[in-house]
């Protein structure tokens, strides 16, 4: 019933109706390809599979560029990390992790308003425990996942010339000085100052921004890394 399921998410997308500006994106091999994995029983048909995700269905590997069809596949390849056959299951963290280390055309670079790696990331992010029994790849892949983190504002308040910011922060803060973006402002970037990243309670983080006012910042709004929000090839 679990591979029923994976294979009606599948189909359920409408991936020619996926925007691609980049010139690479061939939708039949998003769909085809997902089915091929999901059904794979062998290791050569699951590569096979592989190779046509990685050729055109969710990333370009010639070019080294991630398409918007990564969004929609990433929950199904976690699904066939889950329920496929082993031999598919390690090509489709496999895949995950490829998407994971490349940056979309510029004008396919958001997904439902977030940087496109950071979408992919999600559903990571929210079931890493899928994967972490999946070898050395999967260990690796919820990790690769934390890099690409997003806070939701709950609540905000102006502290001089800066805004503090409290929410729910999925993924993981960088130990080193980081740039946020911040949608309201028309996606320019703020530091955040220093020694104020600490946890106002698990799953949850402080961050002061920099140089900003209190029109900048909305409670809902998604905050992610500058270094997500300016990638694009």
């Amino acid at each position: 019933m679990a591979l029923d399921a994976v294979l009606a998410a599948i189909d359920a997308v409408a991936w020619r109706g996926i925007p691609d500006h980049s010139g690479f994106y061939a939708p039949e091999s998003a769909q085809e390809g997902l089915r091929a994995l999901a059904l794979a029983t062998a290791l050569p048909i699951a590569a096979a599979a592989a190779a046509r995700l990685e050729g055109g269905g969710v990333l370009h590997d010639h070019s080294g560029v991630l398409l918007p069809a990564a969004a929609p596949a990433a929950p199904i390849l976690l699904s066939i990390a889950e329920h496929g056959h082993p031999k598919a299951q390690g090509t489709a963290i496999v895949v995950l992790s490829d998407c994971l280390g490349l940056s979309p055309y510029a004008k396919d670079d958001r997904w439902d308003g977030l940087p496109l790696c950071c979408a992919v990331a999600a559903p990571v992010q929210a079931a890493a425990h899928v994967v972490l029994t999946q070898g050395e790849d999967g260990r690796k892949l919820p990790r690769s996942a934390a890099a690409h983190w997003r806070l939701q504002v709950a609540e905000w308040a102006p502290d001089g010339a800066d805004v503090l910011v409290v929410g729910s922060l999925a993924g993981r803060l960088p130990s080193d000085r980081l740039t946020v973006e911040v949608p309201a402002s028309g996606r320019a970037a703020a530091q955040v100052g220093e020694g104020v990243r600490e946890a106002a309670g698990e799953g949850s983080a402080l961050l002061r921004l920099r140089g900003l006012t209190a029109g900048h910042v909305r409670t809902g709004a998604v905050l992610c890394g500058a270094c997500c929000a300016e990638k694009g090839v």
